[in-house]
């Protein structure tokens, strides 16, 4: 996986996915030819896919727009029966190498958006939020 702090484009070995990105193209392309929709409350819908071996993410649309991708890097054992908060926090700790690794240290803001790790204790979730501000701009 790449993230180009450039535009935010992401590189995943099944494909690509781009802000400004439309729901049907998504869908229609290797990357999201898979994805399962996941929560639909229009006007928004969001779907999980698997890019590449040991990712996972969710894709999420606002009126059939790209919003946000969350993405999970996979670790051993991963299962709701080994789920522990200790467990997110190494989660979080690797996404965290991964971005100092791959983009730099933080903050991550950028014109198109920002990316960011995260641990969420109400959903019981580490991820790397990319999310895309698609705000004409002046």
């Amino acid at each position: 996986m790449k993230i180009s702090v450039d535009d935010g484009t992401m590189v995943f070995a099944a494909g690509t996915i781009r802000p400004g990105l439309d729901k049907q193209t998504f869908l229609n392309s290797p990357v999201g030819s898979d994805a399962e929709a996941f929560l639909m409350n229009k006007p928004h819908s969001t779907y999980r896919i698997f890019p590449e071996q040991g990712i996972a993410a969710t894709v999420q649309f606002t009126d059939d727009v790209l919003k946000t991708v969350e993405i999970l890097f996979e670790m051993e054992g991963d299962s709701a029966e080994n789920w522990s908060e200790a467990r997110e926090l190494a989660r979080k700790e690797v996404h965290d190498e991964w971005l100092r690794n791959e983009i730099g240290p933080p903050p991550y803001r950028y014109i198109w958006g920002r990316l960011e790790s995260s641990y969420d204790a109400k959903a019981c979730v580490s991820d790397i939020l990319v999310s895309f501000d698609n705000r004409p701009r002046l």
